[in-house]
């Protein structure tokens, strides 16, 4: 942008030697000279692709003009950056996506193939819907007729999106959104089909006119809309109504990959050492979800036995029949029992799709680390140290020897005998650990992906443009990782967290369950609590006590590199504690961190506290602490949310696995369990495409590679020469931590990748 004889490339405050300034305010620029009143508003300006060589306030460097001009930057950046917490009390958002937060045009164009894939399946997904519908209701001639006006906007749509370029990303928006319209309008292009259909049922009549309502909705409720509801508005008239979306055999689930790649937890390779039947159903692969799967937050050492037993009665001959230990209590000494407890879904509310309720466990499954690895298991070669073997999974809080009783592993006669549970054909054992990972998905997305990461972050971001300026040191370490994450935040409030929208639709809970869990797990977190270095030990899941854990095995390389790296940075900046004591603009900052009125961070305990009960402040005297702070931030917004988003996908999108609604009540101690049964379970075919195809959106983008900050190595990001070394010694250490994973990659029963690093981002940015 020129300005008369000057040339601005900002998204902060720039002040020439004439004192021309430009700065934000409102979500809008404006350009003042400090000579005069006058403001005159200018075209907002690009994202930066380096960052200026930082400086510290108190800097001797620093006159009091700058100083004025650092401390009018952040003034202006507070009209634009606030929080807002009547949504979600108290949990702080965003109020607004201000100026420079929203999403670049190379950004958008990251969209543009994975929503080009799922337009292309959703087309073969409805062309073979009605192919099936109309197959029991029409002539072969007519259906094929039908049929092949399906197949024609299809095509139609393919010719658009052939078109699309991420440097014209206006017209690629326009080609999805005529996706829609192609389907609505083109059946009722020619004079001939419009006579027709007045002689077609009314039924398939409806369905056009759904279709035709489509790009209504497209347009008002973003690219995704179209999956959500779409088959059931088409098929909920027809003949067959609602009924002809529940499945009738697990192979209905096939056709929802049409045009998408097999997930990996359907195509598992079949090795020798397998026990027959599908792979996903191994009792294997259900404890190696636990520790490297697509939630492993929940896993934990059992070490108060007497706890464990009073909600779960397991017993000596119950353990020693599955697993051939002798005693419950010397697998506890010996640091052997691991328990998953959902006890965070007890007596929670449900809710209802399209009439049609839903239903929540509150399961506790108990684990055994077993050095030996038993038949049917991964062998030495591929598990040295040992596997995590099922033992017992109650479905409820509390015993109940009919209505909750224990279920125990298939191919375990004894221990059926020991709990009389009626499960002859083993139904009722794969329907109990589909229920564990129903509850760990609905877990993962409400509170471990969602709150545990998302929401962490976003006030933080907050917090960093209403107290530095963008020439601080820690502005320019964090910004990377802060990009895109308010923006995607802001679509989440309005598409996710919301009634009807995406939780509401793909996750059991009604949405005030939903909001309640998030609520809570935002009171019970404890910053310092959540470092890796602390957070493993805590759940008796650390290196000490469980030898092979891959997800925490993976990410410690990530977290330690991360740590280094920042310490690395902040030496080049505070040589001492001392000179990090004086730097008020960053003490600001760690006091919005803390202050309850702000983000309000509990658990900083390395932070000093000083005001009064009421009005608190918080300071940090320590650069290793403040280290530890920084790195964990950045380790939040990278490597542990690429743990959670980018496992979406491979392992939660085949929903005979996974699912993050169920459809039936769960089967007591007597009843008899079919496989009809548990189908009913499964969620229909709609809500399955739908959350295939959202967690195939969010697996899908990734912008950037940890550690990497611009793509032009030729213009660096960070201009200040001094910290190139650290820089270029993360990446080393990143590269290190690549080659060491996909090494052991090679030996795993599967291989865990969601710690790859080229496979994080730097921030949460989808």
């Amino acid at each position: 942008m020129h300005l008369g004889m000057y040339t601005f490339r900002t998204e902060r405050p720039l002040h020439s030697e004439c004192g021309v300034e430009i700065y934000p305010a409102a979500g809008r620029w404006y350009a003042r000279c400090r000579m005069t009143t006058l403001v005159v508003p200018v075209k907002s300006l690009p994202p930066l692709r380096s960052h200026p060589r930082p400086s510290l306030p108190n800097d001797p460097r620093q006159t009091n003009e700058d100083r004025a001009a650092r401390a009018f930057e952040v003034s202006v950046a507070r009209t634009a950056y606030n929080y807002m917490r009547s949504y979600l009390e108290p949990l702080p958002f965003s109020a607004d996506v201000p100026a420079g937060e929203g999403f670049s045009p190379d950004y958008e164009g990251l969209l543009v193939e994975p929503l080009r894939d799922l337009a292309d399946n959703f087309a073969v997904v409805l062309k073979s819907k009605l192919e099936q519908e109309l197959a029991a209701d029409f002539t072969p001639a007519d259906s094929f007729a039908v049929v092949k006006h399906v197949e024609r906007a299809y095509a139609r749509l393919r010719d658009q999106l052939d078109g699309t370029s991420v440097l014209n990303i206006g017209k690629d928006i326009d080609a999805l959104a005529d996706f829609a319209q192609a389907i609505a309008a083109l059946p009722r292009a020619t004079e001939d089909y419009v006579e027709r259909l007045a002689r077609l049922p009314a039924d398939i009549e409806k369905v056009f006119e759904t279709l035709e309502a489509l790009p209504a909705e497209f347009v008002a409720g973003g690219a995704t809309t179209f999956l959500r509801d779409t088959l059931y508005e088409l098929l909920r008239s027809t003949v067959l109504g609602v009924d002809y979306l529940h499945p009738k055999s697990l192979e209905d689930y096939e056709l929802l990959y049409a045009r998408l790649p097999q997930p990996m937890s359907k195509v598992i390779p079949r090795e020798t050492w397998m026990p027959p039947g599908r792979p996903f159903e191994h009792d294997w692969y259900f404890g190696w979800l636990q520790i490297a799967g697509f939630n492993t937050t929940q896993l934990a050492r059992v070490v108060d036995l007497d706890a464990l037993l009073e909600k779960m009665p397991l017993t000596d001959a119950l353990l020693e029949a599955v697993v051939g230990a002798p005693s419950l209590r010397d697998a506890v000494a010996t640091g052997n029992l691991y328990v998953v407890d959902y006890t965070m879904f007890a007596d929670v509310e449900c809710g209802t799709l399209h009439g049609e309720p839903r239903y929540m466990t509150a399961p506790i499954a108990v684990f055994y680390w077993n050095t030996k690895a038993p038949a049917g298991y991964p062998p030495i070669e591929k598990a040295p140290l040992g596997v995590m073997q099922p033992v017992g999974i109650q479905l409820a809080q509390t015993s109940d020897p009919k209505a909750s009783p224990i279920f125990t592993p298939a191919g375990c006669a004894e221990a059926r005998r020991l709990t009389g549970v009626s499960d002859p054909d083993g139904l009722k054992w794969q329907m109990a650990k589909w229920q564990v990972n129903h509850a760990c998905a609905v877990q993962h997305e409400t509170v471990a992906h969602l709150g545990d990461c998302h929401l962490v972050i976003e006030p933080l971001v907050v917090a960093m443009h209403r107290t530095l300026p963008n020439a601080h040191p820690i502005h320019a370490l964090l910004t990377p990782h802060f990009r895109f994450t308010i923006a995607i935040n802001h679509s989440a409030l309005h598409s996710l967290v919301i009634p009807g929208g995406v939780v509401a639709s793909v996750l059991s809970l009604d949405i005030e369950s939903s909001m309640a869990m998030l609520r809570d797990a935002h009171l019970a977190y404890r910053f310092d609590a959540r470092n890796p270095k602390h957070l493993f030990e805590a759940r008796g899941v650390d290196v000490h006590s469980l030898p092979d854990y891959p997800m925490r095995d993976d990410t410690l390389l990530l977290y330690d590199a991360i740590e280094r790296w920042v310490a690395d940075y902040l030496a080049v900046y505070y040589p001492d504690d001392a000179a990090l004591e004086a730097d008020y603009e960053l003490q600001s900052f760690i006091h919005e961190l803390a202050a309850p009125t702000r983000v309000g961070l509990r658990g900083m305990d390395g932070l000093v506290r000083g005001g009064t009960p009421e009005e608190p402040t918080f300071r940090v005297s320590s650069r290793e602490y403040l280290g530890q702070v920084l790195a964990q931030v950045i380790y939040t917004a990278s490597a542990q949310h690429a743990s959670v988003n980018y496992a979406q996908y491979p392992l939660m999108s085949y929903l005979p696995s996974v699912s993050g609604t169920a459809y039936a009540p769960v089967p007591g101690r007597d009843d008899t369990f079919t496989e009809a049964e548990f189908l009913a379970m499964l969620p229909p075919i709609d809500v399955a495409l739908y959350q295939i195809s959202f967690g195939y959106l969010l697996s899908s983008v990734q912008y950037d590679r940890l550690g990497y900050f611009t793509t032009n190595p030729r213009r660096p990001y960070f201009q200040d020469p001094r910290v190139h070394g650290a820089r270029d010694l993360f990446q080393a250490s990143l590269a290190r931590a690549e080659a060491q994973i996909r090494t052991r990659n090679l030996t795993r029963p599967l291989a865990y990748e969601t710690q790859v690093p080229s496979y994080v981002p730097n921030s949460i940015s989808i």
